[in-house]
């Protein structure tokens, strides 16, 4: 019964070797993982910091293009009070003409 027990002893410090050794080698992967894990989302922070940065600059670029067009539009409405006025005193000097012609 003694040689039994120690037999059983023997096997279980045998198990308990090889799951300690199994153990460590799961404690590396799982360090492996968040060393990963970690640096993955080290990177993620990095690429999102750089695309809010173009989000930003991109919305300085249209809001100066919104402004440009703007001062566009203002200038062509210019032009074409310009034309206009331009177009009514070309009407009116043409009919002062035909009165004189007439």
């Amino acid at each position: 019964m003694i040689l039994s027990l120690q037999k059983q002893v023997a096997n279980l410090t045998e198990h308990l070797k090889e799951n300690a050794y199994k153990m460590e080698g799961i404690e590396s992967m799982n360090i492996d993982l968040l060393i990963k894990n970690r640096n993955s989302n080290e990177e993620l922070q990095r690429i999102l910091k750089e695309l809010l940065d173009v989000i930003l600059n991109l919305q300085k670029q249209v809001a100066n293009l919104n402004e440009q067009l703007k001062e566009n539009a203002n200038k062509m409405e210019g032009i074409e009070s310009m034309n206009t006025d331009i177009f009514i005193k070309e009407r009116n000097n043409n009919e002062e003409f035909q009165k004189h012609i007439d």
